[in-house]
């Protein structure tokens, strides 16, 4: 019951009608029971609000005084105590704020990477290429593969393609220094893989489904990670698709295979990132080089 009164008066509310309570806050501050120290030191602090703002009673000056004291106490202990935490919610937020501006900084360092100076091997047969671009148009109904340097033994890279027209594409990995002649389909090869245009993926006899089937201006990229287990993913316009080849050999090209006749794709960087931009994705399905 005192907490309400102190809190009423405290906060002005209801001090002037409180004056019949003097004589019994007086009794309070006079019992010296210890049991009743602290309501006894309640009363007192009571009848000094009082006397403060006029409502007479029997407190000496003293008391009156020490009481005013601890009340001045009470309030720079709340000020200060209101001080700490509006200093303690400054540095939370210049905390956050450095959280902020380190993921900012790492997600740009992702982003950072340097372009590759590339030559691709190519087979006398049914194409032309645009002068200036690594642009090729199948010119005729027969298998080409197109190998590109350099070859690549550590590192992570990632290799851009646009599909501007296609019917059939195979696009993947061969372990250096295999050539695939002209006319001969990749797949008679074991080692190669490659994302097929339909979203399979094939490696020897193997083939998994789950992947995006690639469409005509799509930009695909294979970003190869040459640390153990040595993977490579294939992204669809920047989306990472599900099925990856794990456990690449130690010294790979790039590659790509046209076939049908007016086909033709464009090869736009070759890139060397500083870390992977890979994500964990739930539905991942891995495939291993056999």
């Amino acid at each position: 019951m005192l907490d309400v009164i102190l809190a009423l008066i405290f906060n002005s509310l209801y001090a002037c009608e409180m004056n019949n309570l003097v004589p019994v806050l007086q009794h309070l501050v006079e019992d010296k029971d210890e049991e009743k120290k602290e309501i006894a030191t309640k009363a007192k602090m009571i009848c000094a609000i009082l006397v403060s703002q006029g409502i007479s009673g029997q407190s000496s000056s003293s008391e009156v005084l020490e009481l005013q004291m601890h009340i001045q106490e009470y309030k720079r202990e709340n000020e200060e105590s209101k001080r700490k935490v509006e200093e303690f919610e400054r540095n939370d937020d210049v905390q956050k704020r450095k959280i902020i501006e380190l993921e900012h900084q790492l997600e740009e360092s992702k982003q950072k990477a340097s372009e590759i100076s590339i030559s691709i091997t190519v087979p006398s047969g049914s194409y032309t290429k645009k002068e200036g671009e690594f642009t090729y148009i199948s010119t005729f109904d027969e298998y080409k593969t197109f190998t590109i340097l350099p070859i690549i033994t550590q590192g992570i890279f990632k290799l851009e393609l646009k599909i501007n027209v296609i019917q059939w594409l195979w696009y993947g990995l061969v372990k250096s220094g295999l050539v695939i002649p002209l006319l001969t389909h990749p797949f008679k090869f074991n080692n190669n893989m490659f994302f097929f245009n339909s979203g399979i993926v094939y490696q020897n006899s193997s083939r998994y489904n789950g992947n995006q089937e690639m469409k005509n201006g799509d930009i695909v990229t294979i970003e190869l990670n040459m640390a153990l287990p040595r993977t490579a993913h294939l992204f669809i316009n920047n989306v990472q698709q599900p099925v990856y080849m794990s456990g690449i050999p130690d010294s790979v090209q790039y590659f790509f295979t046209l076939q049908n006749k007016n086909d033709s794709v464009t090869v736009l960087s070759l890139k060397n990132l500083t870390v992977p931009s890979t994500a964990n994705l739930p539905n991942a399905t891995e495939m291993k080089w056999e």
